[in-house]
Parts: structure tokens; sequence; C-alpha cells
């Protein structure tokens, strides 16, 4: 996991590091959740990488009653 120094270099500032950092926890805690809960022996790096893609469809996805 990225440290808030290295967040703070690759972000345009403090905010989006913040957000990029609270992303993260938040994809984990999802997946910890998912881990913990699940009766499959699934490894918990691919529900974290579940978690991701389904944070990255989310953001991807536009209401269109919302202008851009």
């Amino acid at each position: 996991m990225a440290s808030s120094e290295t967040l703070h270099e690759r972000s345009d500032g403090p905010a989006t590091a913040t957000l990029a950092a609270e992303a993260g926890i938040a994809i984990f805690n999802v997946a910890f959740e998912r881990w913990i809960t699940s009766t499959d022996a699934v490894p918990l790096s691919s529900l974290v990488e579940q978690a991701a893609r389904d944070l990255a469809n989310l953001a991807r996805q536009r209401d269109p009653a919302v202008p851009s």
C-alpha cells in the first residue's frame, strides 16, 4: 500500500491524496467483509481486486440527469 507521502506526490494535492487513501480503505473494508462472510475459499487479494473493479465501474457510471 502506498504511503501518505507517495499519495501526495502522485496526486493533485492533499484532497486528492485523501480521496485515494479513503477509497483504498473502503475497498479493503468491502473485500474483508466479503472474505470473512464467504463460504468459498476465495483469496482476500481476489476480493480486493473485485472491490476495486466494482468501485471503478461505479465511478464510470454517469447519471444522465446530471449535466457533464
